[in-house]
């Protein structure tokens, strides 16, 4: 049996392809998982500290060196965009969703079909406040695997 979407799903899934195009930067920022928030927050520091610092703040660099990059994974989907209804996962257990171009009425495959699919992966993201672990759908910025090269770097550590 295949596992359906649930509505926190797609509301996410659009609610992000509204805030990638939009200008509202906190928005989009607040929609992106913390491990990725995390990973965007150390490449900028380390950024700072480079010749090539221009001064930009961290506003305008997620503004110009990632949002607007995330949004031309999705220029394709003109019109009213379209959700899959089946959850795939990926290797690393978050769900993919596929969006679909201009789906003016819902479509139903009886047979395999071949049609163009923009990706879009969300992760659970969970917070740990007042003894209540919270849980919330976010977006994945990165679907790289470097955690698992991770595994097999020697890393030695000083004896103290």
């Amino acid at each position: 049996m295949t596992e359906k979407i649930t509505l926190e799903h797609s509301n996410l899934a659009f609610d992000f392809l509204n805030k990638v195009r939009g200008e509202d930067v906190e928005a989009y920022w607040d929609l992106i998982c913390k491990v990725d928030q995390a990973r965007v927050y150390g490449m900028y520091r380390a950024f700072m500290l480079t010749k090539y610092f221009d001064g930009r703040t961290f506003y305008d660099y997620v503004k110009n060196d990632f949002m607007i990059e995330h949004a031309k994974n999705f220029e394709g989907i003109t019109g009213e965009p379209g959700i899959s209804d089946r959850i795939r996962y990926t290797e690393q257990g978050d769900i993919l969703l596929y969006l679909l171009n201009d789906v003016q009425v819902p479509r139903v495959y009886i047979a395999k079909t071949e049609a163009r699919v923009f990706p879009l992966t969300i992760t659970l993201d969970c917070t740990y406040i007042d003894n209540e672990l919270n849980a919330q759908w976010k977006v994945r910025i990165y679907q790289d695997k470097f955690h698992e090269t991770l595994e097999e770097q020697e890393i030695e550590f000083p004896n103290d």
